[in-house]
């Protein structure tokens, strides 16, 4: 079996980094190959001497849609999978157990409607991932699997500042009159 290195850069920074974010993707062909490499887990799990906890925050954005790879996917497996990925990345074959899903994902952002993963969210609170759920945009195909939903980029942007205390400071912050006096 061959298994190539990760270029050290990239494992320097993760361990300076405040936040990770599984992106949306093909989970085991554009996700998971990135996080077997070796060291890859230590340095998001923080089981490295060098590395302390790790970054602080580690998000995945769930798919709004399934694929032909995760037809079927549930939330928990999203996140069971990246958690094997990773352990394997430290040489421990098979299944992570849900104990050790929180080393690798924190915070789970995701859609509700018509093609997107369940969500397990007492399950996964349990295990210490935080659920966001934002709303977004029912989109169709002529793909059998083509249903789904699409994120609203502003509401995404809001909600990964919200997850990592960070705020745009752009962005318009509207209060509501509620005492009734003019200001």
């Amino acid at each position: 079996e061959m298994t190539p290195a990760p270029n050290p850069k990239v494992i320097s920074a993760i361990q300076e980094a405040d936040a990770i974010i599984y992106s949306i993707g093909s989970l085991y062909t554009s996700v998971a190959p990135s996080l077997v490499l070796p060291g890859v887990g230590d340095a998001i799990g923080g089981s490295s001497p060098l590395n302390g906890a790790g970054p602080r925050f580690k998000i995945l954005i769930l798919n709004g849609s399934l694929d032909r790879e995760t037809g079927g996917f549930s939330a928990g497996d999203f996140v069971a999978a990246i958690a094997r990925a990773c352990e394997q990345s430290r040489g421990v074959a098979g299944d992570a157990e849900p104990a050790l899903w929180s080393r690798y994902v924190t915070h789970l952002i995701h859609l509700e409607g018509e093609g997107t993963p369940a969500v397990e969210r007492h399950e996964l609170s349990t295990h210490g991932i935080e659920c966001v759920r934002l709303y977004g945009r029912k989109f169709s195909s002529s793909d059998p699997l083509g249903q789904g939903m699409r994120y609203d980029d502003k509401a995404l942007v809001q909600a990964l500042g919200a997850i990592v205390g960070k705020r745009d400071p752009r962005e318009v912050r509207m209060r509501r009159n509620t005492a009734g006096v003019d200001g």
